[in-house]
């Protein structure tokens, strides 16, 4: 199979979507950004971070989600259409992005409201006007974190779907600015909010940890060889090794000077943001004793 572009060569057959996911501020963005940088469509309607906006719209709303999530097979067949560009949306296509549009236009998508209004009608117009990918492109998939909350649903509708999920650091990651989904979705995992500042990286970590234990069970469990974890860590470290070993996982074949271009956009992480006395900052002894397990030493 060809491809158009430089200094890379795929396997012959290669079916299926690829999909980044994984707790908020895990490194999904400068996963995507290689991701697209080799090839692959990751949609029209994209923010700075490269989240698919499409998928933002359609299945980022928790309320719906825990209380019924109904006409979900649907919703991801419209998805799939529009990344696609294959088929034409159905009257129950066009029923559940109304349904959407409506709810997200209403209360938003997070626990802030974000996407009230307008957004969510710009976001409905692209998708109804959607191409499907670019001539050249190997292939076609997307980048939204949220993806990981999905993943028996996305298993039944995309049999062949290849899924990335990435993890960073419990402590560093319960010290983040980014908490969107402990506050959208950590009821469901069994992890309140909280409710004032000192006792969010408690609540933080603990999110983190039944998070990422649910993803990294079920996409080993339901995709077998089509999961890849990717440590950010690991990542930053070696980010050559890292690329090919992401490029290998999709089926492609970059050669050295393509590997070294892309690795070269991996920046340096940030410098720890974790305290050094963890005793007196309330985390559960088996949310530490956790991460540990998961590979990240306390």
């Amino acid at each position: 199979m060809a491809s158009s572009y430089i200094g890379m060569t795929t396997s012959e057959t290669r079916s299926g979507p690829v999909a980044i996911g994984g707790v908020g501020g895990s490194g999904t963005r400068v996963v995507a950004q290689i991701v697209r940088d080799l090839g692959f469509y990751l949609g029209d309607d994209t923010n700075a971070a490269l989240d698919n906006l499409w998928f933002t719209l359609l299945f980022k709303r928790p309320r719906w989600y825990e209380r019924s999530a109904s006409g979900l097979q649907t919703g991801l067949s419209l998805f799939r259409k529009a990344m696609s560009g294959s088929g034409n949306p159905t009257p129950s296509d066009t029923a559940f992005l109304l349904r959407a549009t409506l709810d997200v236009g209403v209360r938003g998508h997070d626990h802030l409201g974000s996407g009230r209004g307008v957004w969510a009608l710009q976001r409905a117009r692209s998708l109804r006007g959607a191409p499907g990918p670019r001539p050249g492109s190997v292939g076609w998939g997307w980048k939204e974190p949220n993806t990981h909350v999905l993943l028996e649903h996305l298993a039944s509708s995309f049999p062949d779907l290849k899924y990335v999920h990435t993890i960073r650091h419990g402590l560093e990651m319960a010290y983040s600015r980014n908490q969107f989904q402990l506050f959208n979705w950590g009821p469901a995992f069994g992890v309140e909010p909280p409710r004032n500042g000192a006792a969010l990286p408690p609540r933080a970590l603990s999110y983190w940890v039944r998070a990422n234990e649910r993803a990294i069970e079920l996409g080993r469990g339901l995709f077998e060889e089509r999961f890849l974890l990717l440590r950010y860590e690991s990542l930053c470290d070696d980010p050559s090794g890292a690329v090919s070993r992401l490029a290998g996982f999709l089926g492609l074949a970059p050669d050295d000077d393509l590997v070294s271009r892309l690795a070269s956009q991996v920046a340096a992480p940030p410098p720890p943001r974790r305290p050094h006395d963890l005793a007196s900052a309330g985390f559960a002894p088996e949310d530490l004793a956790m991460t540990e397990r998961l590979g990240f030493p306390i």
